[in-house]
């Protein structure tokens, strides 16, 4: 059995998060943070339920991302969907 070692002056540490110079950098944020379906519900203002039965549906294109069992929405998305959805002329005054 393999064993980590929790040293962070590991050498055995990947060389895909190190910089030119050899120093460790961290990784990049997401481009766009993840909501659970329950946040997601809430940053549309509608119920938890109607948001997972137009999933099941495919009523809306709506992207979800998968991880495991666990369904997430991108804000991105939810943005880029209340964009979609608003009719009628915006005025910047």
């Amino acid at each position: 059995m393999q064993r980590f070692n929790k040293n962070t002056n590991d050498k055995n540490t990947s060389d895909s998060n190190k910089g030119s110079d050899g120093r460790v950098v961290p990784f990049a944020k997401p481009q766009s943070e993840l909501l659970s379906r329950k946040a997601a519900a809430e940053y549309l203002q509608i119920k938890e339920q109607t948001l997972a039965v137009w999933t099941c549906t495919q009523r809306y294109e709506l992207p979800i991302v998968k991880i495991g069992r666990l369904v997430r929405y991108k804000k991105s998305d939810l943005d880029k969907f209340i964009e979609r959805r608003t009719k009628g002329l915006v005025s910047s005054e």
